[in-house]
């Protein structure tokens, strides 16, 4: 069984996985992360759940003027991390 993410009390900032832009699934932040999965809010925000490295596994960004930066939200920060591992475990 999967988690319900339509439910506000688990997804308050109704975050949907979206398709992951073109053309390559690496981005690059402070250093190079392999792109796991895109999410868009309500409000229209666009994050990216990346893997990062052995010791941080993985960081949450959002779009930036040089690339990517990571979010300081570890409450969305959590959500989308729990809706990756969701996604992946899928995918197996």
């Amino acid at each position: 069984m999967t988690t319900n993410w339509n439910d506000p009390a688990i997804n308050p900032h109704g975050l949907t996985l979206v398709d992951a832009p073109r053309p390559s699934p690496d981005v690059k932040v402070t250093v190079t992360a392999r792109a796991l999965a895109y999410f868009k809010s309500n409000d229209g925000q666009r994050y990216l759940c990346a893997f990062v490295n052995d010791e941080k596994k993985r960081g949450v960004f959002i779009p930036s003027g040089q690339g990517y930066e990571e979010i300081r939200d570890q409450g969305i920060a959590f959500t989308i991390g729990r809706m990756t591992d969701d996604i992946i475990s899928q995918r197996r």
